[in-house]
């Protein structure tokens, strides 16, 4: 895998297609554990089997589709009802085919809209904003300083887009224009910003906040409007995709031994809950190191978090209340790199580098016991 997630040796599939279009019925190495009765899920898709790997992974507003970005440098897009794909996207070929590291879309205002463009950004720093009904690329930037791009978020109605990676800086652009407006780091006298590799940004409710985390185990808060950073979190070392914000609660995955889940008051800066990972009762320090992490979405009746990395190959589903029962896990033979929950309807999508896209539907039955 390249440059940060840890590939782990394991099973493959055999016989293994060369076809990424292909949707397949047959079992393959993911096994669900559930721990409670009134949690279930099942599998919907299983989309893959190549040699590429698949990194990052987004439900479109409507969950109609879902799409996944993967190790040589394309995008796939795929019905979420019948799995078939319906766009493929590609940069045109460059001397190195670099992952696409992170791909969002683009957030639609007003009611009855349909969300059709896709940005993405990859390890040859570019941002590419696609037009996912003709696979048109719209736009191409590079990055200023020629930095490999990690992450990628939008604020929620699309006037601006955050972008961070190698270079320790998070770019925040113009949702329309795509210029640039200003570059978030350590400046004088404060020199509160990253000294390492950034992987994860993430805007809150408000427009003009953002939360980023990185190499540098520390979680910086943005005020977008004044360029500056305005608070710090310091302990969680974010590899992937793993910062959320629901409400107050920000929740972080780190690459971990320990405190790999956590939940943080974005008010106070405060730790509220280290969630526990265990495996039959012990906690499993070997289990953690976590690239994604995600609340399930407001319009899901479930009050879900879904965890996974490259520790025990796993994703965890955890009861997004007082007491993080753990819901059931499920396991993979290889490192999970990205999860997404439907917006609309109870789904979830994993991204695995055994090159496989995996969608599920889960019901939770026993909401009420939990309230």
């Amino acid at each position: 895998l390249y440059f940060f997630f840890q590939a782990e040796d394991g099973i493959r599939d055999q016989p293994r297609s060369r076809g990424l279009g292909d949707v397949y019925k047959r079992q393959e190495p993911a096994i669900w554990i559930p721990q409670k009765d009134q949690f279930s899920l099942s599998r919907k898709l299983a989309i893959g089997g190549g040699d590429i790997e698949r990194f990052c992974v987004r439900f479109d507003p409507d969950d109609r589709y879902v799409a996944v970005g993967n190790s040589d440098g394309t995008i796939n897009i795929y019905n979420t009802l019948s799995g078939k794909e319906t766009c493929s996207l590609a940069i045109p070929a460059t001397k190195d085919k670099l992952p696409i590291t992170c791909i969002k879309w683009k957030p639609t205002l007003g009611e009855g809209k349909i969300a059709t463009t896709l940005a993405s950004v990859d390890g040859d720093g570019n941002i590419g904003f696609w037009l996912t009904t003709t696979g048109k690329c719209l736009s191409l930037l590079k990055d200023p300083n020629k930095s490999d791009l990690y992450c990628l978020d939008f604020n929620k109605d699309g006037s601006h887009y955050a972008a961070g990676g190698r270079d320790c800086n998070v770019k925040i652009y113009d949702g329309y224009s795509q210029a640039l407006i200003t570059t978030l780091k350590a400046t004088p006298p404060s020199s509160l910003g990253h000294s390492n590799r950034v992987f994860s940004v993430r805007f809150s409710n408000d427009q003009n906040m953002l939360v980023s985390g990185g190499w540098d185990s520390t979680l910086f808060l943005w005020d977008i409007r004044e360029a500056k950073s305005i608070g710090y979190i310091y302990g969680p070392h974010i590899c992937g995709d793993s910062i959320d914000i629901r409400g107050n609660d920000l929740l972080t995955g780190s690459y971990s031994n320990k405190d790999f889940l956590q939940i943080w008051s974005l008010k106070e800066r405060k730790l509220v809950k280290s969630i526990p990972w265990e495996t039959d009762g012990i906690v499993d320090t070997k289990a953690g190191y976590l690239y994604a992490a995600c609340f399930d979405k407001p319009l899901v009746p479930p009050r879900c978090i879904a965890a996974g990395g490259s520790g025990a190959n796993e994703v965890r589903i955890i009861r997004n209340d007082k007491h993080y029962d753990l819901l059931g896990q499920i396991r993979f033979s290889k490192t999970i790199t990205s999860i997404d929950f439907g917006n609309n309807k109870s789904l979830l999508a994993v991204a695995n580098s055994d090159g496989y896209l995996r969608v599920y539907t889960y019901e939770d039955v026993g909401l009420q016991l939990f309230s």
